[in-house]
């Protein structure tokens, strides 16, 4: 799967696709959210689809993550992210990654 795969999951939540950039050696894809739709829907559809979500430090971010969609979908101030991962252990690495950042934060 790509990360367009999980696009599709949530277009309907987020405006087109505003520039991407790199971070641990992946592709960050980000969009900006369309204010009609609470984060509560776009985190029901992605815990519906797989995604498990990971402990954030505030009510204004949430993060999760997918095996089988190889993507973490994060989400901060109206703003969303995907990064899709080449395999299983790297996506277990940007999630330990966001788990300690959390921690910190």
């Amino acid at each position: 799967m790509t990360y367009k795969d999980t696009e599709k999951l949530i277009e309907k939540y987020i405006g087109y696709e505003t520039g991407t950039h790199k971070s641990n050696g992946h592709t960050v894809h980000r969009y900006f959210r369309l204010s009609k739709w609470s984060i509560e829907s776009v985190s029901a559809t992605l815990v519906a689809s797989g995604f498990k979500p990971i402990q954030t430090s505030n009510s204004y971010t949430c993060d999760f993550f997918s095996e089988k969609y190889l993507s973490e979908v994060s989400y901060c101030e109206g703003d969303f992210y995907i990064i899709q991962y080449d395999s299983v252990e790297d996506l277990n690495a940007g999630k330990n990654r966001a788990i300690e950042f959390y921690k910190e934060n």
